[in-house]
Order: C-alpha cells, then structure tokens, then sequence
C-alpha cells in the first residue's frame, strides 16, 4: 500500500473518529482517487451540533497547507477530539467545505498531492 494512500485513509479515519466523538450514529463515505488528487465526502448524522462546533471545525481545516507536516503526522496523533489534531488534518488538505443542516454533517476534503 503507497504513502498516499495510507495518509488519505489516516486522514478520514480521524474525521470519522471526531464525528463519532460528537455523538454520530450513522456514517457515508465516499472517496475518488484521482492522479494527483483525492476527494472524500463524509457525511455523518449528529443530533445538536451546535453552531460554535461547526465554525471552530471550518476554521481548523482552513489551517494553511504545510506538506512539511505529513511526514510528522503519524508520530502527532492523538485525541482526535482536540483542535490540533483538527488542525493537522487541515494543514494536510487542500480545500475543506463543511455544512451542518438537518441533523447530518456534511464534509468535502480535497487532498492534492
């Protein structure tokens, strides 16, 4: 299995971990490797997730991109619940869109390498 790949699954693996921390009981999750780029789509259902979670999340995955990280990420993990590890996430990742709306977190990672 290739680095790439295995940092894309770490990454929605941890996405996963912090959905389930915040009371979701239902996951769907697409991915789309493409040369040069991975998007997946999470969507999980979470009953009260509350505005503040939800601009705290958009705001630690827009961290800035720092491919510096990646090589580090696998000895940094933790809680997943924590805002670092969020923000580590977003300094691996290109773009983030999150959207909360009748009960089901919706987030769109595009990851290019």
């Amino acid at each position: 299995m290739g680095m790439k790949f295995e940092k894309n699954m770490r990454i929605i693996t941890d996405l996963m971990a912090y959905c389930h921390n915040k009371g979701a009981n239902d996951f769907h999750v697409d991915i789309a490797f493409q040369k040069g780029s991975a998007n997946y789509k999470i969507e999980a259902a979470i009953e009260d997730y509350c505005s503040e979670e939800l601009s705290e999340l958009r705001e630690r995955l827009s961290a800035p991109r720092q491919p510096d990280v990646e090589n580090d990420y696998w000895g940094l993990g933790g809680d997943v619940d924590t805002d670092p590890e969020i923000e580590l996430i977003g300094m691996m990742i290109s773009e983030a869109h999150v959207e909360y709306s009748g009960g089901s977190l919706k987030i769109d990672i595009l990851r290019e390498d």
